[in-house]
């Protein structure tokens, strides 16, 4: 489906260096064939989807960027939270070790 958003931004333009690519090696894919078929129905109206396309990769955009941004927020959240309960416990306690162990 992405492929076939970026197809209408680009006017085809990769879709015919790729067709190029194939040709000049002499290689077959199926994929590109069914995308090729695809363009030649759909370039009709990737005029009229142009704004919508990229309105949809801003809002994509911008939606994980405030998701991503909580986690930074969660993590000072849960290092507050283990400061506040070591330090409920008396913080930190150094232990003396001699050597001999404990039978």
């Amino acid at each position: 489906l992405l492929d076939r958003a970026l197809l209408s931004l680009d006017e085809g333009k990769e879709l015919d260096r790729v067709s190029k690519l194939l040709s000049d090696e002499g290689k077959e894919d199926k994929n590109h064939a069914e995308m090729v078929s695809w363009w030649e129905d759909a370039k009709k109206h990737a005029d009229n989807d142009k704004g919508p396309v990229m309105e949809a990769g801003l809002h994509g955009g911008r939606s994980a960027l405030k998701l991503t941004s909580y986690v930074p927020l969660a993590m000072a959240v849960l290092y507050l939270l283990i400061m506040l309960y070591f330090k409920s416990k008396g913080g930190y306690k150094a232990k003396e070790l001699d050597g001999a162990s404990e039978s």
